[in-house]
């Protein structure tokens, strides 16, 4: 069992870290619209509206709002099913393709600047060893 010492020390390292910035800046660049767009991507270009709140894990509700937006901004078309009118048939646009294909260089350059700088060994073992202590934290019991 960890001291009390130990437990300190690796809080305020953690602190230090601010470990929440970096991974809130990753979350946010596949959150919301470029999570659908890779999603649309990752699909051929094309998938039902369905499927896509599957694949996000929302509403139907949050999935119009924002395939509303993205539709707005050029990077999608929405169309009625020929067979069923209540299915939304969303395609991704040359706009949208462009898009994501830019947002997935920049991810590569990003993964690539960490592997530059961390290596690749270490990074494996970070990833490794991050697993292995999400399997072991637990939400705090206590309530506010």
């Amino acid at each position: 069992m960890a001291s009390t010492e130990e437990i300190q020390k690796i809080m305020k390292e953690i602190e230090k870290v601010h470990v929440e910035k970096i991974f809130k800046t990753l979350n946010e660049t596949t959150a919301g619209i470029g999570a659908a767009l890779r999603i649309l991507y990752e699909q051929g270009g094309s998938t039902t509206s369905g499927r896509l709140c599957d694949l996000l894990g929302v509403s139907s509700a949050r999935v119009a709002v924002l395939l509303k937006t993205m539709a707005a901004k050029g990077l999608i078309k929405k169309d009625k099913n020929v067979l069923d009118a209540r299915v939304t048939v969303v395609t991704l646009t040359s706009f949208g393709e462009e898009t994501i294909q830019k947002i997935r260089d920049e991810i590569y350059k990003q993964i690539n600047r960490v592997i530059d700088h961390v290596g690749f060994q270490r990074l494996e073992e970070y990833i490794k060893i991050s697993k292995e202590i999400a399997a072991v934290v637990e939400p705090l019991k206590v309530m506010f």
